[in-house]
């Protein structure tokens, strides 16, 4: 139990500071980050002061810090030239001596500003980073430091899509900083280019009939798809082997869930067979809801490979925006403002419950402070 008191405090914080919100803070413009950067300063204190004990991969960076400082600049360019952001870096504060502490602090500040960038528009924030934390990202990121900054940085990318532009000028600027995202994001950790699949889709406008139907049918065949391809181009990607499992991935199943939620939800006739017509107002997609569909979509492709490859279902987590983003625009759908509060605060009990589950995965229970 006292491994997962700060998680659970983490969890009661987040749905303190969103109760807050709704009663005092959300009559206040200026005052509406308020409990997203509470909530990021919480996780940011215990990503920083977390020993190397807390996530795999923890103690193979501290050990790599210590070790760096002996190759030269122009090897650890040749190693690492596609991740250099980061191992740029990671050679400089080593070279310069500074500690360990002070270089893992400036990583997940990175991270939390990222996010609070990439959150701080969307409405219901509180509600929709709690879901991205705990569906993945927060435990993902204690182990994975250099992809948890890449997903962070294409988080803000995702994000220009998912608010609304006042501008003519930002709708255009956008599509030149989103690449420019990617690539940044690359230097981090060079998978989370897979993202540039999303740009040519950002001119593509969904609809409700047919879409649907042609995506699910196509989900079940993603991984064999996939494959095939890895088989034959295997070599060029990286990726050239895969991880057999039989596992049937819980956060499949959810992220299929609120893909089809999406589209009911839409339905007035069926709202109004189910006599749910009086409790919900049908959605009305958007320009924002037909690019971050494929946002969410991505998301639901590579978690499928969770019953295939466990390596190439990572790739899952650079996408997660999407489902932060659709669970707080489907529930948000609630016409009675009371009874959403009491339904987004059920989720956020259980998301939050799934995460101290899910919490052994990548190692990271129990928690440790590093002093």
């Amino acid at each position: 139990m006292k491994g997962y008191l700060p998680y659970i405090l983490l969890i009661a914080t987040g749905m303190g500071v969103y109760v807050l919100d709704f009663l005092f803070l959300r009559k206040h413009k200026k005052a509406k980050e308020i409990p997203l950067i509470l909530f990021l300063l919480c996780f940011l204190f215990l990503a920083v002061f977390k020993s190397p004990n807390v996530g795999i991969d923890s103690k193979t960076y501290e050990s790599q810090y210590s070790t760096i400082i002996d190759e030269s600049l122009s090897s650890v360019f040749k190693a690492h030239r596609f991740e250099f952001g980061f191992y740029g870096l990671f050679y400089l504060f080593s070279k310069m001596g500074i500690p360990f502490l002070l270089f893992k602090a400036l990583c997940y500040c990175l991270e939390t500003v990222f996010l609070f960038l990439a959150f701080r528009k969307l409405d219901d924030n509180i509600f929709s980073i709690a879901i991205f934390m705990f569906l993945g990202f927060l435990s993902f990121s204690f182990s994975a430091l250099r992809q948890g900054i890449s997903i962070s940085i294409l988080s803000f990318a995702f994000s220009m899509f998912a608010t609304k532009s006042r501008t003519t000028k930002w709708k255009k600027l956008r599509f030149i900083l989103f690449p420019i995202l990617v690539i940044t994001a690359t230097l981090f950790h060079s998978s989370s280019a897979v993202a540039l699949i999303l740009f040519p889709l950002t001119f593509i406008k969904i609809k409700h009939d047919r879409s649907l139907v042609c995506f699910m049918l196509f989900l079940p065949f993603a991984p064999w798809v996939f494959s095939a391809l890895l088989s034959s181009y295997g070599p060029l990607t990286g990726y050239d082997y895969v991880v057999y499992t039989s596992r049937v991935s819980f956060r499949l199943i959810l992220f299929s869930f609120v893909l089809l939620l999406f589209f009911a939800l839409q339905a007035s006739p069926f709202l109004k067979k189910i006599k749910l017509d009086r409790f919900i107002t049908p959605i009305r997609p958007t320009r924002q809801d037909s690019i971050m569909f494929f946002v969410l979509y991505f998301c639901l492709v590579f978690a499928s490979f969770n019953s295939f490859s466990q390596i190439l279902a990572r790739l899952s987590f650079f996408f997660l925006f999407g489902v932060g983003y659709f669970v707080g625009r489907e529930t948000s759908a609630i016409s009675e403002k009371r009874l959403r509060v009491v339904v987004e605060l059920l989720a956020f009990a259980a998301v939050g419950f799934y995460f101290l589950i899910d919490a052994k995965t990548l190692g990271i229970y129990p928690y440790e402070f590093v002093f």
